[in-house]
């Protein structure tokens, strides 16, 4: 489509937005295939009913699982500094040390 309609404007935002909507899409189906897998795992029941349950499961505890996941980045965050940190103040005494000890030589 692109190729036939050349260098035509038009053509190239209906083909974003329509690029836009399946990505849309696909989110929203691999959510829902990740609800009904893990209803699925705990209860045993087959994946249709699993992926309804799991809808609404996730639907009525919308608001506590929101704050888990923004406790979770948070968490993540800190964890992401403190490996950064430490990884720096290490390497800070291997060189002060490297240092003292070529200096001695």
């Amino acid at each position: 489509m692109k190729k036939q309609s050349g260098d035509n404007a038009v053509v190239r935002n209906m083909v974003a937005c329509a690029h836009c909507v399946l990505g849309c899409i696909e989110r929203i189906c691999d959510y829902i295939n990740q609800a009904a897998y893990a209803y699925q795992a705990v209860s045993g029941e087959s994946f249709c009913t699993s992926a309804w349950q799991g809808f609404l499961l996730n639907f009525k505890h919308m608001a506590k699982f929101a704050f888990a996941n923004m406790i979770a980045k948070v968490f993540i965050f800190i964890g992401k500094v403190a490996i950064t940190g430490g990884n720096m103040i290490s390497l800070y005494y291997i060189v002060k040390y490297q240092q003292s000890k070529d200096s001695e030589m």
